[in-house]
């Protein structure tokens, strides 16, 4: 019998190791690494809940406007709007992808990759794995304000604590 690893027959067990590593190698004709170097998700918020609408940013930079879409089912966050918006005087990027999102519901989940397309070039972000919480209500938690006068003018300071 020819060498075995795990009990796979060694052609078997080297087969499957190349179809491994191809299965994780994602080409494209028209990818740019150029564009991939210059995108950069970042998240608005430091936290997620369930059912919550949170936004996440792609930073891109490229001459001319680009157009975003996330890649494929969302299957753990809902896409709830897109839009590009041109950055002036920004060290971070020429244009901003801003994804609005909500988890659909608590746990880890992954953000999708979102593919950026300027021009005839593709570029995608890397999915990212987001550890999402559930909201719930609590008495233990209030917020109360109190104003120091209840009429004021025009213009006049108003102490709130």
């Amino acid at each position: 019998m020819l060498l075995s690893i795990r009990g796979f027959p060694l052609g078997v067990a080297l087969v499957l190791i190349m179809m491994n590593g191809i299965s994780e190698i994602r080409l494209y004709a028209q990818d740019s690494d150029t564009l991939s170097e210059n995108l950069k998700l970042e998240f608005r918020e430091a936290s997620w809940f369930a059912g919550e609408v949170a936004t996440a940013w792609v930073l891109i930079s490229s001459g001319e406007s680009p157009e975003i879409e996330p890649v494929g089912d969302q299957g753990d966050v809902r896409i709830v709007g897109m839009r590009v918006l041109e950055l002036e005087n920004d060290d971070r990027g020429d244009f901003l992808g801003v994804i609005e999102f909500a988890p659909k519901r608590a746990g880890i989940r992954v953000f999708p990759p979102i593919v950026v397309k300027d021009g005839d070039t593709l570029a995608r972000t890397v999915s990212r794995q987001i550890v999402v919480g559930k909201p719930y209500k609590t008495d233990a938690m209030s917020f109360q304000v109190e104003a120091s006068k209840r009429v004021v003018y025009e213009g006049e300071p108003l102490k709130v604590s």
